[in-house]
């Protein structure tokens, strides 16, 4: 059983060098895209305010939580090391993508919505109202970090992302505006 497992753990690997040993950089960057994109759609979903949908999955929102702030911490650290090669400096100095006026800002977002996602996950073990709050605010950040790291320009026209990569802006635009409805219910 073991040699099966020892086997099968080899094949698994020899597999991911083939797809990510041999693709190119462009490649390998979309497919960071793509998981930065799943990732703001899975912390959308769960910023969600619980009385709006959550309040009989709080275990599920959870977890959906945790797979998206991890995909996006995954595309951080892809990104730090790919754009920056992991230098500090360089990511201060914001220049990676020459050309994108917004770098800095969209680093700032990224980094205030990695702080964000961090503190929920280090002071809260389940999404409480005040966790809820905070994960909205991060998972904005978030937004609008891919939406200025990817326009070179900031206009809408310049987003370089495919049809179903607008559902990363919907979802946490549908938790934003729910949970402005939920706040304004509350002071009423």
């Amino acid at each position: 059983m073991l040699r099966s497992l020892v086997g099968s753990e080899m094949c698994i690997r020899d597999s991911l060098k083939r797809i990510f040993g041999k693709a190119d950089k462009f490649s390998k960057r979309q497919l960071n895209k793509v998981v930065a994109l799943a990732g703001l759609t899975l912390t959308g979903a769960a910023s969600i305010p619980r009385s709006v949908c959550w309040e009989a999955w709080p275990s599920t929102r959870w977890n959906v939580f945790l797979v998206g702030a991890g995909s996006l911490a995954a595309h951080t650290a892809y990104s730090v090391v790919d754009y920056y090669g992991a230098s500090p400096t360089k990511v201060l100095e914001a220049n990676a993508k020459s050309g994108h006026k917004y770098e800095w800002v969209a680093l700032l977002a990224g980094s205030v919505a990695q702080l964000g996602y961090g503190w929920v996950r280090w002071r809260h073990g389940a999404l409480s109202d005040a966790a809820g709050d905070l994960l909205v605010a991060a998972t904005t950040a978030g937004v609008i970090h891919f939406y200025l790291i990817e326009t070179s320009s900031g206009k809408p026209e310049d987003l370089p992302v495919r049809p179903w990569g607008y559902v990363a802006f919907a979802v946490p635009a549908v938790s934003l505006t729910a949970w402005i409805a939920n706040q304004l219910s509350r002071s009423l």
